[in-house]
């Protein structure tokens, strides 16, 4: 059994273009099976996917199709995580300072430490809302 379950899924979606349909479905299938395992208190957190368009320079219009399809994508995650109980969607962190590029403001092992203390603080409160919803 678990208490949580966290979700960090996307990043080849949004390069194959994956559809909100077939995101969609296939997230809802994920939750199921953990459900079904887990049962209906298991905490499901579902990650945004990172803001990929955000960490090197790449060409403009390559950037606004990664823009377009993580927002796709995370949009489809967050009307989800709305309609399943005890559910969350977690957005990434913010990471814009000025106009520069995460790898030129944060070591990358930084920027891992930032987003995992974020998911860290979102699934113990999570778990802590799950646990005072269910005592008597």
């Amino acid at each position: 059994m678990l208490d949580a379950a966290i979700l960090m899924i996307g990043v080849p979606d949004v390069l194959l273009a994956t559809s909100a349909t077939s995101w969609t479905a296939s997230l809802s299938s994920i939750a199921e099976a953990i459900r079904g395992q887990s049962g209906p208190e298991c905490c499901l957190i579902f990650s945004a996917i990172p803001p990929m368009d955000q960490f090197r320079p790449i060409p403009p219009l390559a950037r606004k199709l990664l823009t377009l399809q993580i927002r796709r994508l995370d949009r489809a995650t967050q009307r989800i995580a709305t309609q399943l109980p005890n559910t969350r969607f977690l957005p990434f962190p913010d990471l814009q300072n000025g106009n520069g590029y995460a790898e030129e403001l944060f070591p990358w092992k930084s920027l891992h430490k930032i987003w995992a203390e974020t998911i860290a603080h979102a699934t113990a409160n999570a778990m802590e809302e799950t646990e005072k919803r269910d005592l008597p």
